[in-house]
C-alpha cells in the first residue's frame, strides 16, 4: 500500500475537477459556488459515480476501500455500503414520479429539497438560484458533492437496471426539452451525451484504474483495474 499521507481522497480526487470549475471568490476571498452551478457540477458526479457503480456492482464492497485509508473488514464495508445504498433509496423514494433520466432523478430532488422547482416563474426560478454557498459551511459544497459521488456510487451498484435506463433515456432528451433547461439557466452544453453506457464505463475505469495503480495497488487485481 502507498503513504496514505500523500495520497489524495478518492472521492475528492474524483470531484475535484468539476467543482473546480464551478468555484469563484468574493471580494473577502471567500471561496463560493452559486447554487445552480453547483448542482449542475453535483449532477455530473452523480452521474459519473452511477456509471462506476454500475460497471463495478459486483464489487461494490472492494470498491467501498477506497473511502478508507486503509483495508476494512467485511462488517464495515458492508455498513458504508448499506448506508450509501439507503441514501441512494431514499432519494429515489422522494421522486414525486418515477423518474426518466439521470437528470430528472438528481435535479428534480435536489431543488425540491431546496424549495425550487423547474415549474416556478423564470425570473423567481433563476434570482433564488444564484444564492451562493460558502465553501466553509457546514457541510459545506465540497462534502456535498463528495457525498454525490458516493451516493451516485451505490444507485449504480443497487439498482443497475434502472441505471441502465435512465443512462439510455438522459441520451434520449429531445431538444425542445434540453432548450428548456438552458433557458432556466442551466450550463449543460448544446446536446446531452450521446455516449453509451459501456463506453461511459470503460471512460471512467481508465481513470480509476490509474488512481488504484498509484495509490491502492493492492486492489487492482480484486476490482480487475490492472493497467495493461
Amino acid at each position: 500500500m502507498s503513504d496514505s499521507s500523500q495520497r489524495p481522497p478518492f472521492v475528492a480526487y474524483i470531484a475535484r475537477e468539476p467543482i473546480s470549475r464551478v468555484l469563484q471568490k468574493d471580494i473577502l476571498g471567500r471561496s463560493y459556488v452559486r447554487f445552480l452551478p453547483f448542482l449542475i457540477a453535483g449532477l455530473q458526479l452523480y452521474t459519473l459515480g452511477a456509471v462506476l457503480g454500475h460497471a463495478q456492482r459486483d464489487k461494490f464492497e472492494i470498491l467501498a476501500n477506497l473511502l478508507y485509508d486503509k483495508p476494512q473488514p467485511a462488517n464495515e464495508l458492508k455498513s458504508v455500503t448499506n448506508d450509501l445504498t439507503n441514501l441512494a433509496k431514499k432519494r429515489l423514494d422522494s421522486c414525486s414520479k418515477a423518474p426518466d433520466s439521470f437528470f430528472d432523478l438528481f435535479m428534480n430532488t435536489e431543488l425540491k429539497a431546496a424549495g425550487l422547482s423547474f415549474e416556478m416563474p423564470l425570473k423567481e426560478f433563476q434570482k433564488t438560484a444564484k444564492i451562493k454557498l460558502l465553501l466553509k459551511q457546514q457541510p459545506g459544497p465540497t462534502d456535498m458533492a463528495e457525498m454525490f459521488v458516493m451516493e451516485g456510487i451505490a444507485f449504480g451498484a443497487r439498482f443497475p437496471g434502472l441505471t441502465e435506463r435512465l443512462w439510455k433515456r438522459s441520451s434520449e432528451i429531445d431538444s425542445g426539452e434540453w432548450k428548456k433547461w438552458r433557458e432556466r439557466g442551466l450550463d449543460i452544453g448544446e446536446q446531452p451525451t450521446r455516449m453509451t453506457l459501456d463506453e461511459a464505463e470503460q471512460e471512467i475505469l481508465r481513470g480509476v484504474a490509474i488512481y488504484v495503480s498509484q495509490y491502492y495497488p493492492e486492489l487492482a487485481e480484486p476490482l480487475g483495474l490492472q493497467l495493461v
